[in-house]
């Protein structure tokens, strides 16, 4: 009704009123950190009437200009009216008929600032002022947001450092445990080798041991090439009349 008597008697050359809800235009201002400036539109003294502020300041370009940086809120005469200025002015008796409202860098709403003897010039620094120390929240709040973004992505980058480290720790002590591994699989190998070829030789000494005394040769013996396993070759002189078995001789008793 209110906006309606103001488009008809004055027209529509003035800042956008709007007609939210009261609770939702605070939410919306608290979460785009607006400034909401509350235009009360009673009678709030004898010496300040509607039609010369709607015609005077309301309607002045310089006003309609400045407040395209706030949210421009007009109540009337209404319940609702007087509620929000008892809530407001916390029983100041005089009602104000501006009223700015701004919210700090957590979206808290700070003391209102009020404003009763009005020109479009005080009306201009009013909202200007309001602008400035919204701004000064939001400068703050976005510096809040940037150490809090740097903070997150230094504790990122400070996790994936501390992980990376930690798999490298693990690759490390993986490879050191295949190191020893291979150290002791060839440990193993060696002492295997080093047990067959004591047990070969053990075996060939025990063989040769059992053996007769190998004969010269002349033209009774016969000289054989026996090639073992290995590519290894021994020759080995016998009689011709001995045969392909020997028999350790029996010691005498």
């Amino acid at each position: 009704m209110f906006l309606a008597w103001i488009n008809e008697v004055f027209g529509w050359q003035h800042p956008i009123i709007y007609t939210t809800p009261y609770p939702l235009i605070v939410q919306q201002a608290a979460q785009q950190m607006v400034p909401l400036v509350l235009y009360f539109a009673e009678f709030s003294s004898p010496d300040i009437h509607q039609e010369d502020f709607c015609r005077n300041i309301l309607t002045d370009p310089e006003v309609v200009r400045i407040c395209n940086n706030v949210f421009f809120w007009a109540i009337g005469n209404c319940p609702e009216s007087l509620e929000i200025q008892r809530a407001l002015l916390q029983g100041h008796q005089r009602a104000p008929v501006l009223v700015a409202i701004t919210h700090d860098a957590f979206g808290r709403q700070m003391t209102p600032r009020t404003l009763t003897d009005l020109s479009a010039q005080e009306v201009v620094n009013f909202i200007c002022n309001a602008v400035t120390v919204q701004n000064t929240q939001l400068q703050a709040r976005t510096n809040r947001e940037l150490r809090e973004q740097q903070d997150r992505e230094y504790q990122e980058s400070l996790a994936q450092d501390q992980e990376r480290e930690r798999q490298r720790a693990e690759e490390r002590q993986r490879e050191e445990e295949r190191q020893q591994r291979e150290a002791e699989q060839l440990r193993e190998e060696e002492r295997n080798r080093a047990e067959a070829e004591r047990r070969n030789a053990e075996a060939i000494r025990e063989a040769r041991e059992g053996l007769p005394p190998e004969p010269l040769e002349n033209e009774n013996t016969l000289t054989v090439r026996i090639r073992g396993p290995n590519g290894n070759s021994v020759l080995r002189t016998f009689f011709n009349h001995e045969t392909t078995q020997v028999k350790q001789s029996e010691s005498p008793m």
